[in-house]
């Protein structure tokens, strides 16, 4: 029986590889999908689109041209036959072609719990943290379902942030409470979590249409929900492919004054511009988010209408 492209669930095999890939977009034409081009050999975004009617696919940079089936036989690294074998285990059902926030991680349902040692009371090396960072420890510690380590474990003298998507736990940070420990910011190993610390977007649940995007989870309690952190000012394709999938109108890149991290976000202010409306990138003369006044954190929300 002659193999039919047109049955091939393209979006369903890309989960399960887990490549990464943008449904949306200024770049992203109706009823196309776009991925990293492997014919490019270096291709810095999203430029081989494929049809997901015919299943054809098209390199905008390169100019390569041809089928869903060429693709699987690259990436398989296997015969004509095999790609055409693997091609009907993903035929389309009666399921949405893509749901747009999962497009790049399948959330695999499995038991998970903050690490050794993580309890609900707090010694005053956290709770003073918290003060001396301009917090209400009793309201933090609530509002974001906090935990500490005491003087045991990996995570010891660490506030344990627990990170969620899809108001499922997938991860977890742990702070540092006393000055000079290194790193700061501790994740869960990636082969325990559930997923990698940098496929994870820290406040993500609660992004309507339109988010600041911020680089550690105290710059999230500080300015509230709609605010997200990625867990360090590096990003990743996936975190990216994230937040483009969320169909915002507006994103506000808010990094850390110093200039590397100031670099960073105009970076990343850049490349969302391909495909989100409207990127700016807010800049701060020193220190971090975290640092804000709460009347500047007001007057900031009300003027992008958080």
């Amino acid at each position: 029986m002659k193999l039919s492209l047109e049955l091939f669930d393209v979006v369903s095999y890309l989960q399960e590889k887990d490549v990464p890939y943008l449904t949306q977009g200024k770049n992203v034409g109706s009823g196309w999908i776009e991925l990293n081009c492997p014919y490019c050999g270096d291709d810095p975004s999203f430029h081989l689109g494929v049809n997901l009617k015919s299943k054809r696919t098209n390199c905008w940079r390169c100019g390569h041209k041809g089928s869903a089936l060429e693709l699987v036989k690259g990436w398989e690294k296997c015969s004509w036959g095999d790609a055409e074998g693997i091609i009907k285990q993903f035929r389309l059902g009666v399921l949405p072609v893509a749901e747009p926030f999962r497009a790049t991680q399948k959330i695999v349902q499995r038991e998970f719990h903050l690490p050794y040692g993580a309890v609900s009371q707090f010694l005053d090396h956290h709770w003073w943290f918290l003060k001396n960072k301009g917090f209400d420890p009793e309201e933090i510690i609530s509002r974001y379902s906090l935990q500490a380590c005491w003087e045991m474990g990996e995570f010891k003298f660490r506030i344990i942030i627990p990170i969620y998507q899809d108001k499922l736990l997938v991860n977890y940070s742990g702070r540092a409470v006393i000055d000079g420990m290194v790193p700061k910011y501790k994740h869960c190993h990636n082969d325990q979590a559930v997923i990698p610390a940098k496929r994870c977007l820290y406040g993500i649940d609660e992004v309507k249409d339109k988010v600041i995007l911020v680089e550690g989870p105290m710059d999230v309690w500080r300015l509230g929900p709609g605010s997200v952190a990625l867990l360090g000012m590096e990003w990743t394709l996936h975190q990216v492919c994230k937040i483009v999938n969320r169909g915002l109108k507006e994103i506000y890149v808010m990094f850390d004054g110093e200039s590397l991290a100031t670099r960073k976000a105009h970076k990343l202010a850049h490349f969302l511009a391909g495909f989100i409306p409207m990127v700016e990138v807010l800049e701060l003369d020193e220190a971090s988010p975290h640092n804000m006044f709460l009347e500047d954190v007001i007057k900031l929300r009300k003027d992008i209408g958080l």
